[in-house]
């Protein structure tokens, strides 16, 4: 096993395009998540019938958030555990990829890093799309309160 691949910085850009990648989603997924619930909103038909029922629902699920601290806290810990995944599958990629790069270094490997760079994905989608929805939730919450003081 050689150290060429660490010495030699062309190379290096096998490693990064995950991270880079993972970095735009991180941009990009609360902007997409955002124009898909706008088209939604805006649409006629079953498909604006479903948006609504489903809007329902979390404003539903925000009350009675509101009202049980333990689901609220629920919440919050399962974002953290998914953040705390999405570290974990950093990580474990970086050396596996490192380690497959140094031992074989041909295109097949750069696939399977490829392949091995989904859980990477699906937990930073999850993580994004759960702390987008706690966002929301704590503008609602926020809502409620100054409407709360106002009436008062």
């Amino acid at each position: 096993m050689s150290l060429e691949f660490i010495t030699n910085p062309t190379e290096w850009w096998a490693i990064f395009w995950g991270l880079v990648v993972s970095g735009i989603l991180k941009f990009v997924t609360p902007i997409v998540l955002k124009w898909i619930t706008g088209k939604l909103q805006s649409t006629k038909g079953k498909l604006r019938l479903w948006a609504r029922k489903r809007f329902r629902k979390t404003l539903k699920y925000f009350r009675e958030l509101n009202s049980d601290d333990m689901l609220l806290v629920r919440e919050i810990s399962r974002s953290t555990v998914y953040l705390a995944l999405f570290f974990i599958s950093i990580l474990l990629w970086l050396g596996s990829s490192v380690f497959l790069l140094v031992s074989r270094p041909h295109a097949l490997s750069i696939i399977w890093m490829g392949i091995g760079a989904l859980p990477i994905y699906t937990f930073e989608i999850m993580w994004v799309t759960k702390s987008a929805w706690l966002d929301g939730y704590f503008k609602y919450r926020k809502k409620k309160r100054l409407r709360k003081i106002s009436a008062q």
